[in-house]
């Protein structure tokens, strides 16, 4: 279980690649929609994919400590249900997830409800981190870094194999969620 005594560069990074799995998901299939590869097709999405990962968990964090208070003898089991949830939510969309047919580009408006969906995981870990009393200013750094760079990388990836479907990738980051809580 992870102790209130902080967390590693390595934790923290496992961490921001297992949050980082929607946005990875949803990057590939922005890449598979695009007719032509531009700068602004790559940056748009990944830096609102990245910024949202990145303050969703300080709000979140806030939320944590306010909400601390008032649970503080069973904040461990908390912070344990919802990395368990989290990652099990993950694994089931997972084994949900049809490949995408539709070639329209996604709208400006569109990315930034799916920045905001794909980033509400990144909030609940927020809030865990605040339950296990770990800062939240390098760890909030590294998952919108660590976002933004997979998104990047996700969106050629979907451009290059446009028929390729991403085979359970949501699984492994569900997994890795619920086994840093246990």
């Amino acid at each position: 279980m992870l102790t209130s005594h902080g967390m590693n560069f390595f934790t923290n990074l496992i961490i921001a690649l297992a949050l980082s799995i929607d946005a990875i998901s949803v990057s590939t299939v922005i890449g598979s929609t695009c007719k032509k590869l531009s700068y602004k097709k790559l940056l748009i999405p990944s830096l609102l994919f990245g910024g949202f990962q990145g303050i969703m968990p300080i709000i979140g964090w806030f939320l944590g400590k306010f909400l601390n208070q008032f649970i503080q003898e069973i904040d461990h089991w908390i912070a344990f249900i919802l990395l368990t949830i989290i990652g099990l939510k993950m694994i089931i969309e997972d084994f949900k997830k049809e490949c995408p047919t539709d070639t329209k580009e996604f709208s400006l408006t569109t990315l930034f409800f799916l920045a905001i969906t794909t980033s509400i995981d990144a909030l609940a870990i927020g809030i865990t981190f605040a339950f296990l009393k770990n800062n939240i200013a390098l760890p909030a750094l590294i998952i919108a870094i660590t976002t933004f760079i997979t998104s990047l990388i996700a969106i050629i990836f979907g451009h290059k194999v446009k028929s390729l479907c991403q085979n359970k990738i949501q699984t492994i980051g569900g997994t890795v969620l619920i086994i840093i809580g246990g």
